[in-house]
């Protein structure tokens, strides 16, 4: 039940679960109080605020669990759940049950007014924020600042410079500062670039998740443009996949101890003017730009939710050292970018295709490269081959450079669905590849039964 009624009727019923939550500790005295909670030990720390505002009450497990079901399915369902946390919503429904339940005499005014007060209340802390993220990009440090708008990087060096104002402000505030500042310009040393982004009113755990999600986006479509072997190192400090720029270890050999150690530079390995020719590609530029401001709102399109969790794929397999592991993190993207229905792999062939081929001599041979990297995947997932097994390089530059293509063209599509200012559907999506798929009916039946015919002898060597 999606509708406005259903919502109500399951509202209602967690608004009752909560009553009676509360009811069975209402007519309890202390001794009484402790005694039930030594028999039901899940009750613990399940406490409201009273009407009064002052001390605690004691419900339910389920009375109290109902407290933030009623939370999540109401954040859903405003216009933008992205700003809100479900976890501050029902922090505040807690505050003020109560208080709904004695000052209203009905369940579903006092419904109205708990959602309503909860909703306000969090709503006061929903403020513009801008994040500044320590992270890794090229090796060298010039320009000192530039921008894919709204993510703007600046190197370690400008960072004080540019945030001058700002910087000493903060140490104005208390004695310890000064030092902290310190140690965190010490820090972003370590990595040589910072990323600042701007993100609109939301909660704070909105806040930083869409500013990372914009960096790690943004960082990506510079892979993107480089290509994953030339910025296999380029990332967010914090990033889980991240590796250290150097290594200590011992060990020993003939009864002797050996002391070892690496070192690496840290980001893509690029000229001084790499920027310049990274800004001729002005298509780019301006389709990267449109998927970050999507990044930093609440409510995405399809399409731009699909970029973005395919960029991230594609920039995880970077990080991967076994070979089927990047090929599969590839595959990942393709079938994001590509699967709206249930997966064939005759539609995944044909969309990457789609979005692969540069024109329309290059679709038949995207198509079947589109299936060879499928398979590729397929061995690995499927046990038919290790992750780590020799001899899937040809494979893996197939899978890099594909999935590299489709990306790009996915930003175009992101442009040609969203640029009016509405916020594409699913079927949108649908209906442009169908559009595309309509003039090449008979070629792609024709690769329909090559398909079928090539997957069971395939299916006949595994056999063997």
């Amino acid at each position: 039940m999606n509708d406005g009624r259903g919502k109500l009727q399951l509202d209602v019923r967690d608004f009752w679960r909560i009553h009676d939550g509360l009811v069975v500790y209402a007519g309890l005295d202390t001794k009484a109080t402790m005694e039930r909670l030594k028999a039901h030990k899940e009750d613990a720390l399940c406490v409201i605020s009273p009407a009064s505002g002052d001390g605690k009450l004691f419900c339910t497990r389920d009375g109290y669990q109902a407290i933030f079901d009623l939370a999540e399915r109401h954040v859903n369902s405003l216009p933008v759940p992205d700003d809100y946390s479900s976890d501050e919503v029902a922090k505040q429904i807690r505050r003020y049950i109560a208080q709904a339940i004695i000052e209203q005499k009905a369940d579903e005014p006092a419904l109205a007014w708990v959602l309503a007060k909860a909703v306000a209340e969090v709503e006061v802390g929903h403020v513009e924020r801008t994040y500044h993220f320590p992270c890794v990009l090229v090796n060298c440090r010039k320009p000192p600042t530039f921008q894919i708008e709204p993510v703007t990087f600046t190197t370690a060096e400008q960072f004080p410079v540019t945030m001058a104002p700002a910087l000493r402000r903060y140490c104005e505030g208390s004695s310890d500062r000064p030092e902290r500042l310190e140690g965190f310009k010490k820090h972003i040393a370590e990595y040589g670039w910072l990323a600042r982004v701007t993100v609109p009113p939301c909660a704070v755990e909105r806040g930083r998740e869409r500013a990372e999600i914009a960096v790690s986006t943004a960082i990506s479509l510079l892979r993107m443009l480089f290509g994953n072997r030339n910025a296999r190192d380029i990332r967010l400090a914090h990033a889980p996949q991240s590796k250290p720029a150097k290594s200590e270890y011992a060990y020993e050999e003939k009864g002797e101890l050996h002391l070892a150690f690496s070192r690496r530079a840290l980001g893509a390995l690029v000229e001084d003017d790499w920027h310049i020719y990274a800004q001729q590609h002005r298509d780019f530029w301006n389709r990267a730009t449109h998927l970050l401001k999507s990044a930093v709102l609440g409510k995405k399109s399809e399409i731009a939710s699909r970029l973005i969790d395919a960029l991230g794929w594609f920039g995880e397999a970077a990080f991967e050292p076994a070979p089927g592991t990047k090929i599969v993190k590839y595959v990942l993207a393709l079938e994001r970018l590509t699967t709206t229905m249930l997966f064939s792999p005759h539609t995944f062939c044909v969309r990457v295709a789609l979005m692969a081929a540069q024109n329309d001599s290059e679709f038949e041979q995207c198509y079947w490269d589109a299936y060879a990297v499928y398979a590729a995947r397929s061995q690995v997932v499927h046990g038919g081959i290790s992750a780590k097994t020799g001899g899937q390089g040809k494979n893996l530059r197939l899978a890099h450079e594909i999935t590299r293509k489709a990306l790009f063209r996915g930003l175009g599509i992101h442009c040609s669905l969203d640029d009016s200012g509405t916020c594409s559907t699913l079927a949108d999506l649908r209906n442009l590849f169908q559009k595309w798929q309509s003039p090449k009916a008979d070629l792609l039946m024709k690769l329909r039964g090559e398909l079928k015919v090539r997957r069971k002898a395939d299916r006949n060597l595994l056999i063997q």
